[in-house]
């Protein structure tokens, strides 16, 4: 993770995955995991290899409306 994110992640209470193509898990949603913080992303296949709670630790929206 670059050290100039760390800081802005650390004060986050959630932490958005905008990928547009959702292609395994993005590096940036095991980070904001591992610094305890919640998922919300928008391509659930993002999700799928992690051990989280889908609607608590993470969460997939199924629409640009959801998402938003």
């Amino acid at each position: 993770m670059s050290k100039t994110f760390v800081p802005y992640l650390e004060a986050a209470r959630l932490a958005v995955a905008t990928e547009g193509i959702a292609r395994g898990v993005q590096n940036k949603v095991f980070e904001a995991m591992a610094m305890g913080k919640a998922v919300v992303s928008m391509h659930r296949q993002a999700l799928y290899s992690i051990d989280a709670v889908i609607g608590s630790e993470a969460i997939a929206a199924a629409s640009p409306e959801m998402f938003a």
